[in-house]
């Protein structure tokens, strides 16, 4: 169905699902490494002790991607000076023992997959697959702002385009009535605001609905992106999700439109229009 698809293409970087144990419970790094924990419970405790997340990067031996990840993410600047705001967990996934009974906990089922959790344990948030390490930076930024986005929510006192980010975040982990609520008091008013931030609210709207298969909700929302804002940053992905929800509504002849212009104007998202093409089949 139409999540698996959608699963696929934020995991585009990633290995499908051989390895040896790591017993040592803290590596000792230089400054300019990342310091890495090798125990689960040892970043736990620290963690608990510091009172900040633990950024865990669950790998193999075999996976190339991990190995790109270690070679120009983690050794970027930027990315060890931020890295600093966490304590840092890793974990083979296929070492028969801890680190094998932490990604069965988790789900991990590809790699890389970075997991963040809080101080108890709990997941915040993950990034599956590689990326680069300026939008690996963008991610890491993002979620350890949650904490402080969730106490902003609580209080009634988030920004609008937080709203938005936070929104986006509930759909990432299913909590559609959450995302949805935080995007009401926007709608409501949304002619007030500029255009590029109609889009964004617009769009998130209709992703709550459309990662729920409500394609002809979420379109609804889509169509008048399409319709009012073609210049529109993020009309790619606003395209993309008409491809689905055209085909997942049995029409195909729609669905080809939506694709033949994603393809026109956007040659460049070869990944986006590849994973488009399979609706079509």
């Amino acid at each position: 169905m139409i999540s698996g698809v959608l699963v696929l293409a934020s995991m585009i970087f990633g290995c499908g699902n051989s390895s040896t144990a790591m017993t040592d419970s803290h590596v000792e790094a230089a400054a300019d490494e990342i310091a890495w924990f090798n125990n689960v419970d040892a970043a736990l405790e620290a963690a608990r002790q510091r009172n900040v997340m633990v950024m865990v990067d669950v790998y193999t031996d075999w996976c190339g991607w991990c190995d790109e990840l270690d070679d120009k993410v983690y050794t970027n600047k930027a990315v060890i000076s931020f890295a600093g705001e966490f304590v840092n967990l890793k974990v083979n996934a296929e070492d028969r023992g801890q680190g094998q009974k932490f990604a069965d906990r988790f789900g991990v089922d590809s790699y890389p997959t970075i997991l963040f959790l809080d101080a108890n344990g709990i997941e915040l948030d993950r990034i599956g697959g590689y990326l680069p390490p300026e939008s690996f930076l963008q991610e890491m930024n993002r979620i350890h702002r949650l904490p402080e986005l969730f106490a902003a929510a609580e209080a009634n006192e988030i920004g609008d385009e937080d709203r938005v980010l936070l929104a986006r975040y509930y759909i990432s982990r299913r909590n559609f009535d959450k995302s949805i609520s935080l995007l009401e008091p926007l709608l409501e008013s949304l002619a007030e605001y500029e255009k590029e931030f109609q889009g964004s609210v617009l769009i998130t709207r209709g992703e709550a609905e459309l990662y729920r298969n409500r394609f002809a909700q979420a379109e609804t929302y889509l169509l008048r992106i399409y319709e009012g804002f073609p210049e529109f940053e993020e009309s790619a992905k606003n395209l993309f999700y008409l491809v689905f929800t055209r085909s997942f509504s049995g029409d195909k002849d729609g669905a080809r439109k939506y694709f033949k212009e994603l393809e026109r104007r956007f040659p460049k998202e070869e990944r986006m229009i590849g994973i488009a093409r399979q609706a079509l089949n």
